[in-house]
C-alpha cells in the first residue's frame, strides 16, 4: 500500500486516480498475488510429501507410538496439508478468474463473505485442529 500512495502523489498530497490504482494492481499486487499462489502451491505439494514420510517413518522405527496415534497423525498429515491447497487455489481463481473475482468483489458483503471463508479455509482449520 505504501507504494500505492507514493505513486499516486504526482505533486499534490493525495492524486490517487484510476491511472495510478491500474499501475499498483498490474505491478505490484498482481505480481505479489501470483507469488504468493505459486509459493502456496509449491508448499502443499511438499509439506504432504514430508509428512507423509514422516509418518512412514514412525511407523517403522517407532510401532507402539504409531499404532496407538496412527489415526491422529494420518488426520493432521491430511487436514494440516488442507489449508495450504485451498490458499493456493483461491488465490489463482481470485487472481486469473474474472468471473469469480467480479464475484466476490460486487457488493462488499459478498467481499465479506470472501474474506471471512479465506480466513477460516486457509488459517483457522490448522489452528483449530
Amino acid at each position: 500500500m505504501v507504494y500505492f500512495f507514493v505513486q499516486g502523489c504526482d505533486g499534490s498530497k493525495y492524486n490517487i486516480n484510476s491511472l495510478n490504482f491500474d499501475h499498483y494492481y498490474w505491478h505490484v499486487f498482481n505480481p505479489q498475488k501470483l507469488l504468493l499462489a505459486v509459493l502456496f502451491g509449491i508448499l502443499c505439494p511438499a509439506f504432504l510429501a514430508i509428512s507423509v514420510n514422516l509418518v512412514l517413518t514412525l511407523r517403522l522405527r517407532a510401532p507402539k507410538l504409531y499404532a496407538e496415534f496412527k489415526t491422529i497423525l494420518w488426520c493432521a498429515c491430511f487436514i494440516l496439508s488442507i489449508p495450504l491447497s485451498f490458499r493456493a487455489i483461491l488465490d489463482f481463481l481470485y487472481q486469473y478468474n474474472a468471473k469469480f473475482q467480479a464475484y466476490f468483489t460486487a457488493t462488499d458483503h459478498r467481499e465479506l463473505s470472501y474474506n471471512i471463508a479465506f480466513t477460516m479455509l486457509t488459517s483457522y482449520i490448522p489452528i483449530l485442529f
